[in-house]
């Protein structure tokens, strides 16, 4: 297991993590030297050519992924840490420092072996064997680490997980304040006065005059809508005037006839 160094170093850079930023270089540069591994142990020519140049950027790659490591867990103490890729990530600069070792030395023997024999020894096809599998392991394993990275930070804002429905609050009422009347309560042989309207003026409990006819749009209230606010201001009061036109009324006659609750009287 990699050890985190202590202090800021692989924590933040300028207000950015250091993982973000380096995580990139790793992406890039381990697939890259070990696609040129693979095509110089395909080509003879192409090894005389490029030997050392995968080398070198197999080695950058490998010291960015070691990086990346350290800062991950840096930025998992922040952010929390997803699991299969922490763990494909620890894994992967151990394999990468691998291959830049095994393919050096193929390198070297492979050379030696063209310079006395004239052509390849044994042992110079056994390190660019194990050379290839290794460049396999460390471009497939790179693929899959930067996808997982990927998924775990992105995934959740393309494909949110919806929230169970909570249960409604029952707002606590004020002893001061009578109970709201249920909709669909039996209309009294008597009615209400304004007076009592009027004290059904807030969200708690809100009743309306409506063409001479009481309602108690309270549930109305709990749920969303875009004209709460302004149907809020109403409570207590006659808002013939706001519901009779069927063009700009908050609600439909079919709606607010289900909270009628009795006459004016």
């Amino acid at each position: 297991m990699l050890i985190p160094l202590e202090g800021t170093l692989f924590d933040t850079i300028a207000g950015l993590p250091v993982h973000a930023l380096v995580v990139p270089l790793a992406a890039v540069l381990l697939p890259l030297g070990a696609l040129l591994v693979i095509l110089e142990f395909a080509s003879s020519k192409l090894a005389d050519r490029l030997g050392w140049f995968s080398v070198i950027i197999l080695a950058f790659g490998a010291g960015a992924s070691w990086v990346a490591g350290e800062s991950g867990q840096a930025l998992a103490a922040r952010v929390g840490e997803p699991q299969l890729h922490a763990t494909l990530g620890r894994v992967l600069p151990f394999v990468a420092i691998a291959l830049v070792v095994i393919a050096a030395i193929w390198l070297m023997v492979r050379r030696r072996a063209l310079k006395t024999q004239g052509h390849q020894s044994s042992g110079s096809v056994g390190f660019g064997v194990v050379s290839l599998v290794l460049a396999l392991a460390v471009a497939i394993s790179t693929l899959i680490v930067a996808f997982v990275g990927i998924q775990a930070a992105w995934g959740p804002r393309f494909n949110p997980i919806p929230s169970p429905p909570g249960p409604v609050p029952t707002p606590v009422l004020s002893s001061s304040v009578p109970p709201p009347t249920p909709p669909g309560t039996p209309t009294t042989a008597s009615g209400y006065t304004m007076t009592e309207v009027a004290g059904h003026n807030d969200e708690l409990s809100c009743w309306i005059v409506v063409s001479g006819q009481v309602y108690d749009i309270t549930p109305w209230l709990s749920a969303t809508s875009p004209r709460r606010d302004e149907v809020l201001t109403l409570c207590g009061s006659d808002a013939s005037k706001t519901f009779d036109n069927s063009t700009t009324a908050p609600m439909s006659n079919a709606e607010l006839a289900a909270f009628l609750i009795g006459p004016l009287r």
